[in-house]
């Protein structure tokens, strides 16, 4: 009886304590801690590291309050700021082992590496005095990591066969969000790959854009498949230049007023004559979906491709003075017709019932199929909301962005999948591209003469059939079904070795059928121009 009086008189106690004020109800929480570590460090069986238990503590009370807020590291917050600032350190070249040698695949430029004359297709054979040959990547990556300012010391084989010791400074270096371009000159198409918005996006969009209107740029493709998201100053930035004077972008809506925003353009941008496609997937998130949301309700562009990831959340970062910090979600944005693009929020807002089959008739038989498996995805038949656009188009909200145009990107048969991650191209590619350096110059004096005249005939192509079944790669079934992938793949790891990782995507996606498709819908975006 005692012990259960005592547990009713305590539990009294807490709750007088909360309801004083929430500065006390913490502070409480915090001796809490305090006192468990004191006692766990005192008694558990095992020692342990205080630091380390409380960052795992940390992590587990943020991630407890949605999936977007996290904890940070000093060494995880360098990276994170790394990547969406645009920035990257270190040596800056990557590497693939081929039959234990340590190919080098690509240089960044600005980075370290290029100023050393470092160029891909030579090979790396030692690394402060440690031989790499028969390395994995992740064990050459480690040694040539470091802390910035510090020097590694290398030694090179060149493509000439020349010998050479190379002492490197690390960096920090200005890395390019634009992961691929090429211009149409005939048609008058550019098309650019963001890859994500860093706080760089912005000039290096805009140049790019830039660069081809000299060239008589008429229609613009956008491509934001696997855009993570980044910054919301740079994608308003970004939008604001497609879209006229008083156009909404994206607002925000917050229990703290200081992060409750409406966001709107002040003056014309400067591309609001551009007809303009986008190019999204499932990966396309955060910033990526409220540019492409703030365009598709603007009637401003067409959006093709698959329903976007639904991250519509708005986050800000605290950092903390042992160089350790946390990101909170802290507010959720909305497009311009009032839609949420956060999935899991609409998920929990939903009312369910059954899909009415009359809307294939308004829909399309294709969009109609893609709400039903969302549906599905939600443990039933769901009730959507419905938004209209700036001209009257009616869309639907089921989280993320949904296309105007759906489609798929091609999917890949295992032994497609294999040839990747083997290397199995990579080394059937650097030997053709080197063997034949001379022909290149002479046929390929530029990537877009390459993008458009070469072609992987049926001759190297069964030159390739051979060195895979050399490795005891291939698969005849597969191969039927994936032939025009892998020709295509050929095509764009020559790319790679020729132009870079910025000609391999390009070159993928010259005959993806997404592309394609944006292709013929040029003139429907052209109707969008006032």
């Amino acid at each position: 009886m005692k012990k259960i009086i005592f547990f009713v008189i305590f539990v009294y106690f807490n709750t007088n304590l909360f309801s004083e004020s929430i500065e006390k109800r913490i502070e409480y929480q915090a001796l809490k801690l305090k006192y468990i570590l004191e006692t766990a460090y005192k008694n558990h069986l095992d020692t342990f590291n205080i630091e380390e238990a409380c960052e795992n503590a940390f992590r587990s009370l943020l991630t407890s309050l949605d999936k977007q807020s996290a904890y940070f590291s000093a060494k995880q917050l360098r990276d994170y700021q790394e990547k969406n600032t645009g920035r990257a350190e270190g040596v800056g070249f990557t590497i693939v082992p081929i039959n234990d040698t340590a190919l080098i695949a690509s240089v960044q430029a600005n980075s370290p590496a290029e100023k050393a004359g470092i160029k891909k297709g030579d090979k790396l054979l030692f690394v402060d005095n440690q031989a790499v040959s028969g390395k994995t990547q992740q064990e050459i990556q480690d040694l040539l990591a470091g802390d910035t300012a510090t020097y590694v010391n290398l030694i090179i084989k060149t493509s000439s066969n020349e010998l050479k010791n190379l002492i490197i400074k690390r960096e920090i270096f200005h890395v390019s969000s634009i992961a691929s371009s090429f211009y149409l000159a005939k048609q008058k198409i550019a098309y650019i790959t963001s890859s994500r918005f860093t706080t760089n996006v912005y000039e290096d969009l805009t140049a790019e854009i830039d660069k081809y209107l000299k060239r008589g740029l008429e229609y613009l493709i956008i491509d934001l498949r696997g855009n993570p998201g980044g910054y919301l100053d740079q994608v308003v930035k970004v939008t604001a230049e497609f879209l006229p004077k008083n156009s909404k972008i994206v607002y925000t809506n917050s229990r703290n007023p200081e992060f409750t925003m409406d966001i709107t353009t002040d003056k014309d941008g400067k591309y609001i004559k551009l007809p303009l496609i986008v190019l999204v997937d499932g990966q396309t998130a955060s910033a990526a979906e409220i540019f492409s949301a703030a365009l598709q309700d603007n009637d401003r562009a067409i959006i093709i491709g698959e329903n976007t990831f639904g991250k519509g959340t708005l986050q800000r970062l605290w950092t903390m003075n042992d160089g350790s910090g946390f990101r909170l979600t802290v507010g959720e944005y909305y497009s311009p017709s009032g839609r949420r693009i956060d999935k899991e929020i609409i998920q929990k807002n939903i009312e369910k019932i059954k899909l009415d089959e009359s809307l294939k008739l308004s829909l399309g038989e294709q969009a109609y199929s893609e709400l039903l498996k969302s549906f599905e995805e939600t443990g039933g038949a769901a009730r959507l909301p419905v938004y209209k656009t700036s001209k009257g188009r009616t869309i639907i909200s089921k989280g993320g962005v949904l296309p105007d145009e759906i489609i798929k990107s091609d999917t890949l048969t295992l032994l497609s999948r294999v040839l990747m991650s083997r290397g199995i191209l990579l080394e059937f590619t650097y030997n053709y591209s080197f063997m034949n350096s001379d022909k290149f110059t002479k046929e390929f004096n530029n990537f877009e003469n390459f993008l458009i005249n070469f072609n992987v005939d049926d001759n190297l192509y069964n030159d390739f059939v051979k060195f895979s079944l050399s490795k005891n790669i291939w698969n005849v079934d597969m191969a039927k079904i994936d032939e025009k992938i892998i020709r295509n793949l050929i095509k764009s790891y020559i790319a790679l070795w020729k132009w870079d990782n910025f000609g391999y995507l390009a070159a993928r996606n010259f005959e993806d059928k997404v592309f394609l498709l944006a292709l013929s819908k040029l003139n429907n975006a052209k109707s969008l121009i006032n």
